[in-house]
């Protein structure tokens, strides 16, 4: 898995007012469509640390939550809080009630 640390679009998220917070680590530069990884405060479904994976194709349109164990290995069974019809993370992550930072 390559991480890179790029700047992304961080939508506004001020209206979610959680003490929760997905903050964003890197961008991961081998994953198809726009993935990154982010540390989950507290953590969500078991996992501190998560990949938000989004994709936009003729097929699909949509943005997977999946777990990171601590060797760094993805766990590609989804997430509860992945949604269809969006390719923004931000919204995924607001929806489960995280702030992203």
């Amino acid at each position: 898995m390559l991480c890179t640390i790029d700047p992304i679009e961080i939508e506004d998220a001020t209206e979610n007012i959680s003490p929760w917070t997905a903050t964003y680590v890197c961008t991961l530069s081998d994953w198809c469509g726009n993935a990154a990884i982010y540390k989950m405060e507290p953590a969500h479904c078991g996992y501190d640390r998560v990949v938000v994976s989004a994709i936009s194709n003729g097929i699909a349109h949509e943005t997977y939550i999946f777990g990171l164990n601590d060797k760094g290995e993805t766990n590609f069974s989804e997430l509860n809080g992945s949604i269809q019809g969006t390719t923004s993370h931000v919204q995924v992550l607001s929806a489960i009630g995280y702030i992203v930072k």
